[in-house]
């Protein structure tokens, strides 16, 4: 039936599921021409528009969807992470709550809404959230990974490199989690196993600035400044108004005897 708003969200979604994004937009349009009220197409519009980069539409159909029904706990999810990403985060808090509250047993929920309490500096709640994504479901990585920095950040460093440890092997891809896994093993005097860890850091994510940094300590503090160095030089080349990474290049370079280089940070 052309003129039926959930044929054409259904089709929609079908098309948005095999990866066919601009045909599926035209469903959920029409869905939304036919019935402008209906809730679930005005998040899945949402999801089209997010995957298109058009994050401010995308935010604008999340919110509709959710001042039609309150309740659509994708919407909520999928605003409160979308604002998080945007550093947004006291609105994403709001919403990341309510979608815990509508659906408890949401892992990704109380994993996303952890690291909002952790931007918040709130790491007693945030523990409490990764305690529950993983209770939902054991093997969740970013869960594992978030509980692990809580830990490194409160000082029970074993339980950390546990968690951290285990993100990894359940994700080796995840370059996050070999990062802090090198932090937590460099606080438990591990040298060897963190290099290794950084190592893959930035061979999984050759851009990633902290990874650069926490390397280029450590391999300085092993009696490599060649390479330390040159992973402090990625750091303010990746972040130039990074004013702490272009210190300690600078204190670097001037331990090497390399003054003029040094005196230009």
């Amino acid at each position: 039936n052309p003129e039926c708003s959930t044929a054409h969200n259904e089709v929609g979604n079908t098309l948005f599921r095999q990866g066919r994004l601009e045909e599926a937009m035209v469903h959920f349009e029409k869905a939304l021409e036919i019935l402008p009220d209906y809730e679930v197409a005005h998040y899945n519009y949402g999801c089209a528009l997010l995957e298109q980069g058009r994050v401010d539409e995308a935010l604008a159909h999340f919110r509709r969807a959710i001042q039609i029904e309150p309740e659509l706990v994708d919407a909520r999810y999928n605003l409160g992470t979308t604002l998080l990403e945007l550093n947004q985060v006291d609105e994403a808090l709001v919403h990341l709550e309510k979608a815990v509250e509508i659906q408890p047993g949401l892992a990704r929920a109380h994993n996303n809404l952890a690291t909002a309490l952790m931007e918040k500096g709130e790491f007693n709640a945030a523990r409490q959230h990764c305690e529950a994504a993983l209770a939902i479901d054991p093997g969740y990585a970013y869960a594992h990974n978030n509980l692990g920095w809580i830990l490194l950040e409160t000082g029970e460093v074993g339980g950390a490199v546990a968690h951290l440890r285990r993100a990894a092997e359940l994700q080796p891809d995840y370059a996050a989690a070999h990062n802090n896994l090198a932090k937590g093993l460099m606080r438990q005097g591990r040298t060897a196993d963190a290099i290794t860890h950084f190592g893959k850091a930035l061979e999984l994510q050759p851009d990633y600035p902290d990874a650069h940094l926490q390397f280029g300590r450590v391999l300085l503090q092993s009696g490599r400044p060649t390479e330390g160095l040159a992973h402090l030089q990625s750091v303010v080349e990746l972040v130039p108004a990074d004013a702490e990474a272009r210190g300690e290049l600078a204190d670097a370079l001037l331990q090497a005897g390399r003054v003029s280089e040094a005196t230009t940070q």
